[in-house]
C-alpha cells in the first residue's frame, strides 16, 4: 500500500514540476470557483466573507508566481504557459491560453 502512495506522490510531484500542467486555467478559474461558493456562507457579517477572498485572491497570487518564476523563460520570445484543449466539438470551440511576455511588463536590465 505505501508503494502505491509513493507513486501516486512521485507522479503529482513531476506534473508540478513540468510546464504540463495547467497553471494558466488553474489562475483563471480559482477565482471564477472561490466566487462562484461565497453563497454558501452565512450572512451574519462581512468578515468571513473578506478573509475568505483574501485567502482566494492570495492564493491566486502564490500560484501565479510560482508558475511565472519556474517556468516562464524571459529570453524566449514565443509564447509560453500554452494551453490548447476542445471545449465543445460540434461547435469547434477551443480553450487556449498563453502568455507572450508582454503582458508581464519591462524587465529588469541586465
Amino acid at each position: 500500500m505505501q508503494s502505491h502512495y509513493c507513486i501516486f506522490l512521485a507522479q503529482v510531484y513531476l506534473i508540478f514540476i513540468t510546464n504540463y500542467f495547467s497553471w494558466l486555467t488553474i489562475v483563471v478559474l480559482l477565482p471564477i470557483a472561490g466566487g462562484s461558493l461565497i453563497f454558501l456562507f452565512p450572512h451574519r457579517g462581512n468578515k468571513v466573507i473578506k478573509w475568505y477572498t483574501i485567502c482566494i485572491c492570495l492564493i491566486d497570487l502564490l500560484i501565479t508566481a510560482y508558475a511565472f518564476c519556474y517556468h516562464f523563460q524571459l529570453d524566449d520570445p514565443l509564447i509560453q504557459l500554452t494551453e490548447n484543449y476542445k471545449w465543445i466539438n460540434f461547435f469547434y470551440f477551443y480553450w487556449r491560453f498563453g502568455i507572450d511576455g508582454l503582458s508581464i511588463g519591462p524587465s529588469p536590465l541586465r
